[in-house]
């Protein structure tokens, strides 16, 4: 048994032939009878196969998630109509980055690690400021000393006096790599063959805030409150909040598993990706608090949650997520800092849609060190966003310290760098800063407003998200454009005419890096 995404093609409905864009009136007209065309096709499914979900009439396109067998399934693909789109569910994930030899060794030994075994315990303590750091994730990998490549892992956090400890056995195991994430305030920490009982003090996140170095960087060299304000933009993601900070966030439900559900509390952050993603578009921090503002503080963010606490989802929550941001709340714009491997044709039909519908869909290149683009990112229609560090902004022993460069052709002059992480190729975009960004991840009984660094092009994304939303407000013949493609197409122009060049290959940043409105 394998589990399928079947959909109905909703690009180029109600259009007038030869028209770019759908006919005046008649797109919703076309929508309910694609509606009325495909129950004749879900009788025939629910006769075959296990129906799992069904977005039902309500939702713009009609998004099924079913499980039978692959012979079966390929056979009636091959007998529907041309406008039924039948795929495996393909894997989605949050394009945030860790190193490459965490990445490496996490997917080769899978979701279930082995036993580490007893005999020897290795011992952390963290802290900061002289202070315990409770809370913190921390992670062991161990290397197989019979040689075996995968290895193991052990998961731990520390408790209330910054204590955590990983039981192993020495004859079969070799600490090779401790990483430790705090929940608020500090750095992470990465340390290569950790051994014995260590102490770690780990550095505190610079409160020099509302302006960072990536919003200097995309050219906002003060705060003003209001850049955004008019445009819309669309987030899909892990969910979002709370933060006290992001109160007028659109909290808009989840898809998950083929299953839409209204408002909170379905759509709170089931991780904390993006909650931080929405913070680097809309952050409205307390004023002298030292915390980092948005790059578009005054837009409207809307955020649909497609992942799981697992970071599990497919494309075909991903889609549904499109369809509703880009047709029920018609975003201007929908960042994706999420992706996968495998191309989808729902997946492009959902983003070509949205443009013909006045929506343009910015997506993370990924994080895979060097690889192809992901999808969605590697479809001519997106946005495609790599990521930038910059050198001296990181202690010693973080995780953004170790981002690059590691070809002197990836630095720019002005110290602007291609992170070691992101990927790469032919239809790159633009790029922005990802390495080390500082945003808000959600709050907690004990941390009214918290904030944390995280890496990756999730990160870049959404502060071209930001930028491109600064650019549009300002743009009087883009604001009363119709929804059409016209107008994807102005946002696509305005972006790709202020991006600034930097000294690296286009394959590595597209046309440049982003700028935002300087107001």
């Amino acid at each position: 048994m394998a589990r399928f995404i079947v959909a109905n093609r909703l690009s180029g409905l109600g259009r007038a032939r030869g028209s770019p864009a759908p006919a005046s009136g008649s797109f919703r007209a076309a929508m309910a009878a694609q509606h009325d065309a495909f129950e004749p096709v879900l009788n025939q499914l629910r006769s075959d196969f296990d129906v799992r979900s069904d977005s039902g009439r309500e939702a713009p396109r009609r998004n099924l998630q079913i499980e039978g067998d692959p012979q079966a399934m390929q056979k009636l693909a091959a007998e529907l109509p041309r406008d039924v789109l039948v795929e495996p569910a393909l894997k989605r994930v949050p394009a945030s980055s860790q190193g490459i030899l965490l990445q490496r060794a996490l997917a080769a030994q899978g979701p279930d690690p082995l036993p580490a075994g007893f005999g020897a315990t290795l011992r952390i303590r963290a802290r900061g400021d002289g202070k315990p750091i409770a809370g913190a994730k921390a992670l062991l990998m161990l290397a197989d000393l019979r040689g075996h490549d995968a290895g193991t892992r052990m998961a731990a956090e520390t408790d209330g006096s910054g204590q955590a400890e990983f039981p192993y056995n020495p004859a079969i195991w070799l600490p090779a790599l401790l990483t430790v994430e705090p929940r608020n305030g500090y750095w992470d920490w990465w340390q290569e063959l950790p051994q014995g009982d260590l102490s770690l003090e780990l550095p505190a996140l610079p409160k020099a805030g509302p302006i960072g170095w990536w919003h200097q960087a995309v050219g906002m060299t003060r705060y003003v409150r209001g850049r955004g304000e008019g445009i819309s933009i669309g987030v899909v993601d892990t969910g979002v909040g709370p933060h006290p900070y992001l109160r007028d966030v659109v909290n808009a439900g989840a898809v998950t598993e083929g299953a839409y559900v209204d408002g909170s509390p379905a759509g709170d952050d089931a991780l904390s990706h993006g909650t931080h993603v929405c913070g680097i578009i809309a952050a409205r921090p307390v004023e002298g608090s030292g915390d980092y503002c948005g790059v578009a503080d005054a837009a409207k963010v809307i955020s649909i949650r497609v992942f799981s606490a697992e970071s599990q989802t497919s494309q075909g929550d991903v889609v549904e997520a499109i369809d509703r941001l880009a047709f029920d709340h018609q975003a201007d714009i929908i960042n994706l800092s999420l992706g996968g491997n495998q191309p989808s044709q729902i997946e492009q039909d959902a983003v070509r849609a949205a443009a013909e519908a006045g929506t343009i869909c910015v997506a993370a290149a990924g994080n895979q060190f060097g690889q192809p683009l992901m999808f969605p990112a590697g479809y001519q229609e997106t946005v495609a966003v790599s990521a930038l560090g910059v050198l001296g902004a990181y202690p010693p022993g973080t995780m953004a310290a170790r981002c690059g460069p590691d070809r002197p052709d990836r630095l720019d002059p002005n110290g602007l760098y291609f992170a070691l992480f992101s990927n790469l190729g032919q239809g790159m975009s633009c790029a922005a800063p990802g390495a080390g960004i500082i945003s808000t991840v959600p709050a907690r009984p004990e941390v009214a407003a918290p904030y944390m660094a995280h890496n990756g092009t999730s990160m870049a994304a959404p502060i071209v998200s930001g930028a491109l939303a600064t650019l549009l407000a300002q743009d009087t013949a883009y604001r009363f454009m119709p929804r059409d493609a016209n107008r994807t197409r102005r946002a696509s122009m305005v972006l790709a005419a202020t991006l600034r060049p930097l000294g690296i290959s286009p394959d590595c940043v597209g046309g440049g890096m982003a700028q935002a409105w300087p107001a």
